[in-house]
């Protein structure tokens, strides 16, 4: 894989290929995120508009080199930021729920080191961030 100066590099070039803008917004971080989003020349198909618009939720200098984009078509444009308001909204409820879960543990006395382990054992992410943003607030 490249580094990132190289998918930088790329990313400024004219006429990038939806492939090629794909794997740049994938791979690269946000300085080549915002370099393919500036680049009027670069082709985005929707999968890489979505990342762009995804990756645009924190950096509002993306946002704005995706709405002055003139080719991208407005039911893609739609579409996408359907799609990425769908995830936001499920990561949402995934964060609030085992929030819920973890206040339950904690009031039981069940919410511990080893609880904690387990979880990140069996890659539940969002149980391990909210047991130790409730578990941090005690201290």
């Amino acid at each position: 894989m490249q580094g990132n100066a190289h998918l930088l590099a790329i990313s400024g070039r004219s006429g990038l290929a939806e492939a090629l803008t794909d794997i740049l917004v994938t791979r690269g971080d946000q300085d080549v995120a915002r370099a393919v989003a500036h680049n009027k020349t670069a082709r985005l198909s929707s999968q890489g508009i979505e990342k762009l618009l995804e990756r645009a939720a924190a950096d509002e200098s993306i946002a704005r080199s995706v709405r002055a984009r003139g080719d991208i078509p407005l039911d893609i444009l739609k579409s996408a930021f359907a799609s990425v308001a769908a995830r936001a909204a499920e990561k949402s409820q995934k964060a609030s729920s085992a929030q819920r879960a973890m206040l339950e543990l904690n009031q039981s006395g069940r919410l511990d080191e080893a609880q904690i382990v387990d979880f990140a054992n069996n890659d539940k992410y969002d149980e391990v961030v909210a047991a130790l943003a409730l578990l941090s607030n005690k201290i």
